[in-house]
């Protein structure tokens, strides 16, 4: 899909605008909290530093922010744009409240390249902004016409039913120390899977899809999250994090066994056999301690394996990616949005 058609807007167009044509109804959404929650959440969407106070300049991870409205806008094609606009803010809403506690859980302490709620507010704080955050974006789903409310709200209920499952899944394969290939796909299912199918799913029920294309709208997004998640995976380990959107070298630090990992582990041999006893330590390990971890991933192959998984997970999408978003502008543009967040030129 790499020639561009002319409706169709670059992953970096798309992302801005699509930060642009939610902002003002996200900003009335956010408004409806009372304090100090509202604070909370202008706070993880990027309009306020952690004091309340205005943010000092250009917020550079704001389009990270508003990937789900991309993602929405993206998929349902130019022609309806208008119409899955408030889907899309509802999918802004949803995102960010997951995410906040998805850090809270996980223990990352830097998202966007600032503390993550849960550092910057504490803990209470950031399950409750979590919860009045998704159910901003509930009560969003809630304003579209009674033919689709229903069903949106039907499958916002499966997906966080799944992500919660999935993420009390991956704490009970930190708490036991071993998780097989399989099982760490079928967290990422879980976690990130329903998530996509989520999206895509909204955005073809506002176009009016059938049961066919809801069907490949689930199963693009779960392809689609594998990817992603699996870029996340190169990125907390191999990417240059001076830019700051990142806790460098988090997965590692807190010996989360990721896709990667289970790999490089499973590979034999005398770096495999090091790299399991990192990661059944449980003490906090010294920066000496993780950069020789990150050399026995790479010597176990695991930087080779991980770019490999990610191209022939992108290329699967891909094939994927017609059923799922049948419009020709909506599709180039999906595959462009899809490729710039797992790193690549294009689908």
């Amino acid at each position: 899909m790499g020639t561009r058609m002319a409706g169709a807007r670059s992953a970096v167009e798309l992302r801005r605008e699509a930060s642009r044509y939610v902002d003002e109804p996200l900003r009335e959404a956010v408004a409806e909290l009372d304090e100090p929650l509202r604070q909370v959440a202008e706070y993880h969407l990027g309009w306020a530093e952690a004091d309340g106070g205005p943010v000092a300049g250009p917020d550079a991870a704001l389009e990270q922010r508003r990937r789900g409205a991309a993602v929405v806008l993206a998929a349902a094609g130019p022609a309806a744009r208008a119409e899955a606009r408030n889907v899309a803010v509802a999918a802004t809403l949803l995102c960010a409240g997951l995410f906040v506690q998805d850090d809270l859980v996980d223990g990352d302490r830097v998202r966007y390249g600032r503390p993550t709620v849960w550092t910057a507010y504490g803990m209470p704080a950031a399950v409750q902004a979590g919860n009045v955050l998704s159910a901003l974006g509930l009560a969003r789903l809630g304003r579209e016409p009674s033919s689709r409310s229903r069903e949106l709200v039907d499958r916002l209920a499966h997906w966080l039913k799944v992500c919660g499952s999935g993420q009390a899944v991956e704490v009970l394969h930190r708490r036991r120390g071993r998780a097989s290939p399989a099982e760490v796909v079928s967290v990422t299912d879980a976690k990130s899977g329903a998530a996509g199918g989520f999206l895509l799913t909204a955005a073809a029920l506002v176009t009016g899809a059938d049961r066919e294309r809801l069907r490949a709208c689930t199963a693009l997004g779960v392809v689609a999250a594998r990817a992603w998640q699996l870029r996340n995976d190169y990125e907390a380990l191999w990417t240059d994090a001076a830019d700051g959107t990142k806790d460098p070298l988090s997965d590692l630090r807190q010996r989360r066994r990721t896709a990667v990992a289970v790999h490089a582990l499973g590979t034999g041999g005398a770096a495999a056999a090091e790299l399991e006893r990192f990661y059944r330590d449980t003490r906090t390990p010294e920066p000496a301690e993780l950069a020789r971890a990150l050399e026995l991933l790479e010597e176990c192959g695991a930087k080779e394996w991980l770019v490999g998984r990610i191209g022939r997970t992108l290329g699967e999408a891909g094939r994927l990616l017609p059923k799922a978003v049948p419009d020709p502008d909506g599709a180039q543009e999906s595959a462009a949005l899809l490729a710039s967040f797992c790193g690549h030129a294009e689908l």
